[in-house]
């Protein structure tokens, strides 16, 4: 699918929501560390594809130039959505993004369109911080200006089947190199699809995310890196990246439908991926976070995404295991659990992802108001906040233990984006161990914790810091 009008969210002093749309162009271009996304539902692995890797290197050389042109679909949407903020605040100022889509576009059909006297593509441009959409022919979005870059693709369902790539790749190839001969020309890698996606093409691979992912790294090193070894500058490795943050404490489900990626997380990590093959840059450089989405990324969410991007480029077709899991802490799991007469093999700590100086407050919204994010509330300092947790990762049987002299206010909402009454507002308690039930939830589908002291003064950096300790929920494990 294609990206909606370009919509902003300012919210430095308030807790407003909205309900997460269709793709939506940024403009805004908030401080590192928000909220963060939902955990696990399937579990993913970083298996190792055996591939000869080529060296990854920056594909542009160093400078703030950034002129880059996709010929692509709603995959290239997905991953060039944040590209251009997160490229100005690195330091980039001379930045033109261009997007020739069409909704499910592979190479043959690109290749199809030179012949056709209409506009087939949308052509989406980006030079301002903001997404415009015209119509367009390829070779006419080819000579919209003087690209550092143009990147090629597969459609999605066809990125493992190397032998749907020529004669198209080649003819898509002299195409582009007859229009931009200065362009170099790079390969954007896509992604697998969810472990339970119910897209038809997935039957190509035996609905099986791994089978699907060495289809596509198998596919790309021959049609792509063997058979045109001199024509290509590099490889984005996207798939790789998704593979990567699949195996942090979020999970597979880093897409919203069980391919196009997510408007949080999923295309975060892309754009990152994007930005680090293309610039070479340091990632932690990056202190843009979309605004829109500060209640789901949190700092550890983003520093897993960093992390997942940063490895996909340095091993292109290896995944490597996220150092962001659950269960980080065994020895106070034990501890905890056993003083509750608990077998600690049972559940699973999960990653709150504590942001201090933050928090929730339902009767707004569901949005986060953080330091980070730009809030001068007076309060501000007094909070700290979890990450939004559903039900579903919450489930009824799990622990919550609270470290004493704290207080928290577990905040809930019936629905994504919605507003309570101070009625049914949840209280703030002080209880140490609270036990999950069906009771607890009530009719909330989802919950976060706003964590404070329990006398309500303001947490000096030192409790700050401790805060991210002082609230632990303990989840029961399938079948358990």
């Amino acid at each position: 699918s294609g990206t909606t009008a370009p919509t902003t969210s300012d919210t430095t002093n308030s807790s407003e929501a909205t309900k997460p749309t269709e793709p939506t162009q940024s403009t805004a271009t908030t401080v590192t560390t928000e909220t963060t996304t939902t955990t696990t539902e399937t579990e993913t692995t970083a298996t190792t594809v055996t591939t000869a890797e080529p060296e990854s290197e920056p594909i542009l050389p160093d400078g703030k130039s950034l002129k880059v042109l996709a010929i692509g679909n709603s995959f290239s949407v997905d991953a060039m959505e944040y590209l251009y903020d997160i490229a100005k605040s690195a330091g980039y100022t001379d930045i033109v993004l261009g997007n020739l889509y069409i909704s499910g576009c592979s190479l043959e059909q690109h290749v199809q369109t030179l012949s056709q006297s209409t506009l087939p593509y949308d052509f989406y441009l980006n030079n301002d911080g903001k997404w415009t959409k015209t119509k367009s022919k390829l070779v006419s979005g080819l000579n919209y200006t003087d690209w550092d870059v143009v990147t090629l693709q597969q459609s999605s369902g066809l990125s493992g089947v190397e032998s749907s790539y020529e004669p198209h790749l080649t003819s898509l190839i002299e195409t582009v190199k007859t229009a931009c001969p200065n362009a170099k020309l790079v390969w954007h890698m896509t992604w697998a699809y969810q472990g339970n996606s119910s897209h038809s093409d997935f039957a190509k691979y035996d609905k099986n995310q791994e089978t699907m992912y060495k289809s596509i790294v198998s596919a790309v090193n021959k049609a792509v890196l063997s058979g045109h070894k001199d024509d290509f500058a590099g490889v984005i490795p996207t798939g790789t990246a998704i593979q990567n943050i699949r195996t942090c404490y979020i999970g597979d489900t880093v897409t919203r439908d069980g391919y196009h990626l997510s408007y949080d997380i999923g295309r975060y990590t892309a754009a990152l991926t994007w930005f680090k093959a293309l610039t070479g840059a340091d990632l932690s450089t990056v202190t843009y976070v979309p605004n829109e989405y500060r209640y789901l990324l949190g700092t550890r969410a983003t520093f897993a995404a960093k992390e997942a991007a940063e490895n996909a480029c340095r091993h292109l077709f290896e995944p490597k295991a996220s150092t962001y899991v659950n269960d980080m802490d065994t020895e106070t799991k034990k501890a905890d659990l056993e003083k509750l007469g608990l077998n600690p093999d049972d559940f699973t700590m999960i990653e709150l992802d504590i942001v201090p100086y933050a928090y929730y407050n339902s009767v707004s919204g569901m949005l986060l108001t953080s330091k980070a994010g730009g809030s001068t509330a007076s309060n501000i300092n007094d909070f700290a906040a979890s990450r939004l947790l559903s039900k579903k990762e919450l489930p009824a049987g799990s622990v919550i233990v609270l470290e004493s002299g704290w207080k928290y206010r577990p905040e809930g909402w019936r629905y994504a984006g919605a507003k309570n009454s101070d009625k049914i507002r949840p209280g703030n308690t002080s209880e140490e161990v609270v036990k999950v039930t069906e009771e607890w939830w009530g009719k909330f589908v989802f919950r976060a914790f706003n964590l404070s002291k329990a006398d309500g003064t303001a947490l000096t950096a030192e409790e700050a810091e401790s805060a991210i300790g002082a609230l632990r929920i303990y989840v029961p494990k399938a079948g358990k």
